[in-house]
């Protein structure tokens, strides 16, 4: 009983080390520093909803560069392809141009697209033609873009897909 117990007690323990951590998006108004974000769509929550102004360090109306790019148009791709279907509150046409979010008590459930967005080798070979993890790994497993991959560690794009 005792062993079987102990063995219990190692397999129980193993099985919960050896579960991948997955990054999880915090749409919530947790200060948090860019660094510590997973997405342009997080970015623009913390900015809009939150009005954490210091994500937009030169006032241009796009948080977090690194991941939202340096563009508007770039920007507004970013949060549209990235914004979880889950996510609190996301509502087209609020909080500025494209896509904005409105706090959670405000938002009506958000029923998936029917038009997800769908991929095609269409000749994008940098990680800033990119406009979301999804897509940058179409490209380099589907149409090999391997310079998305600089690292060789298989995950496209770092600055998005962290």
């Amino acid at each position: 009983m005792r062993i079987a117990k102990t063995v219990l007690t190692f397999l129980s323990a193993f099985a919960v080390t050896a579960l991948p951590t997955v990054a999880v998006q915090a749409f919530d108004c947790v200060e948090t520093t860019c660094g510590q974000m997973h997405s342009c769509a997080e970015a623009h929550y913390k900015l809009t909803v939150c009005h954490h102004t210091k994500r937009d360090a030169d006032s241009d109306g796009i948080p977090c560069e690194e991941l939202c790019g340096k563009d508007m148009a770039t920007y507004l791709a970013r949060v549209k392809a990235q914004a979880p279907a889950d996510a609190p509150a996301v509502a087209k046409g609020k909080s500025g141009p494209g896509l904005g979010f409105v706090a959670p008590a405000e938002a009506a459930p958000v029923a998936p697209s029917a038009n997800a967005p769908k991929f095609s080798c269409a000749g994008k070979r940098k990680c800033a033609e990119m406009n979301s993890c999804d897509e940058a790994k179409f490209y380099l497993n589907s149409c090999g873009a391997k310079s998305l991959d600089g690292d060789h560690d298989g995950v496209p794009c770092n600055s998005l897909c962290r």
